[in-house]
């Protein structure tokens, strides 16, 4: 056993403590719950349902961790507070949560067919992300000049050469 998948088994061991503590009996049983399913489909449609790391179409959330937070979602302290609707942008913005596509998903969690655990599957979705140059801001493209926009040019030229000479 690798050093990854000994972490990675600690990590999983501790998430089921978290979720037996919740009422499910295994993370499944999670999987399945009304809870997981407004979860992953608040994250998926705030993001849009694109991946994290590549820029395709999401269908899945990846845990970045699996403290209790990222597992229950928003507090009830948070919902009263904030509402339901500001509550939940908070608690999305803050998760350590990603939606993914299944093959970015798969391919972070495992390495040689060996499960590495959240924190490194994460990182290795943040390496794909920076590789495809996500977060990068989009280059503008040249404007083209055609007739339109030069006519439109000299249009508000006139008009500033207009309103200064009546001043």
């Amino acid at each position: 056993m690798n050093v990854h998948t000994a972490a990675a088994l600690r990590a999983y061991k501790a998430r089921n403590r978290i979720l037996k503590a919740m009422g499910y009996a295994s993370y499944d049983e999670y999987l399945a719950s009304p809870l997981w399913r407004e979860i992953h489909e608040r994250k998926l449609e705030r993001e849009g349902r694109r991946c994290f790391a590549c820029g395709r179409t999401a269908n899945q959330v990846h845990h970045g961790d699996y403290l209790v937070g990222t597992l229950t979602g928003p507090s009830e302290a948070a919902l009263e507070k904030l509402g339901t609707s500001e509550a939940w942008q908070w608690w999305l913005q803050t998760a350590e949560l990603y939606a993914v596509c299944e093959k970015d998903h798969e391919w972070s969690e495992k390495f040689l067919g060996e499960p590495v655990g959240p924190e490194l599957a994460t990182r290795r979705l943040k390496n794909r992300r920076r590789k495809n140059r996500l977060d990068e801001a989009p280059v503008p493209l040249p404007a083209r000049q055609g007739r339109q926009e030069r006519k439109a040019r000299e249009m508000e030229s006139e008009l500033a050469r207009l309103i200064e000479r009546d001043e």
